[in-house]
This record gives structure tokens, sequence and C-alpha cells, in this order.
């Protein structure tokens, strides 16, 4: 399992691996940045993910309160999107029983390939103590009202 107080949370699936990360945005805002790499065969025949040709997407301030938000259960699913770039990603929530879902939240990502992988419950939890951590680095509000400012403006695209 991933350590909660570490900058980056790793989640693997069969094809494809996702990062989420700490970073800062261009105007040097507490961010995260959503990493996703394809899996080859690496010399050893050993299955290896392919982080040179990485598909990377920074969150902008808004965008990872609108994440914490779904991450929390307050939305359930969300879609960045980069036009300029042909790439996106999805993270949809995922009920256990439903359409065969183990829980958790399923990613999809396209930059020229579409790229899936499902995030168990427990690996959740580890990346939304991260992002609430970027957020609180912020230093806007306290904890609570921040979690209320978040479920707000959720509630706002329901």
């Amino acid at each position: 399992m991933n350590n909660p107080t570490s900058n980056k949370i790793k989640a693997y699936g069969e094809k494809f691996a996702m990062t989420i990360e700490r970073a800062t945005t261009t105007n040097e805002a507490h961010s995260i940045i959503v990493e996703i790499a394809k899996v080859k065969v690496g010399h050893s025949g050993k299955k290896e993910f392919n982080w040179n040709e990485k598909m990377q997407i920074l969150l902008s301030e808004q965008e990872l309160n609108l994440f914490a938000g779904l991450l929390l259960g307050y939305l359930p699913s969300i879609r960045f999107e980069r036009p300029n770039d042909n790439k996106w990603v999805e993270f949809n929530r995922q009920k256990k029983g439903e359409d065969r879902a183990t829980g958790g939240i399923f990613v999809k990502g396209f930059n020229g390939e579409l790229h899936t992988l499902p995030i168990p419950p427990g690996v959740v939890c580890e990346i939304a103590q991260l992002c609430l951590g970027q957020l609180e680095r912020r230093g806007l509000c306290s904890p609570e009202l921040l979690i209320a400012s978040i479920r707000g403006g959720c509630a706002l695209l329901a």
C-alpha cells in the first residue's frame, strides 16, 4: 500500500498504471498532476510501465476542488479536458456490484489512445488524503470549511 504522507500515490491495472503526485500550478497554487502510463514488456520479459511516454494532466486550482469532491463522494464523475493537447482524463465512482465493479473509481484517459484502470477503495482514500492536504496547504480556510466549500461547489453541478 502507498504511504499517504508521501508526495505520490500509485495505482496499477493490467494494462496501465497511474500516479497522482503533488505539484504546483503555473501561478504557484498547490495542486496535483495525474500521470498514466502503458504497460510494456521489459528486457527480462517482466511487465514494466512506460513512464517515458506517459500522459500527464496538471489540475488547475478549481479542478482540484472538484476532484476532491469526487473523491469525497459529492460527485459521481468528473472529466478534465485539454483540447489543445487532444487529451482528457475521466474519473467515475463505482459502487460494489455495479456493472461487475469491485467498488472504487474507474479511470479513463485519452491522449491519442484510450487508457483505463480501476482504482480500489483503499487507494481512493490515499488519493483523497493527498488532495485534501494540497488544498489545506493553500491556507484559505480551516479543514471543516474546506470540506463544506467542496460540498457546496459540487452541489452546483448536481
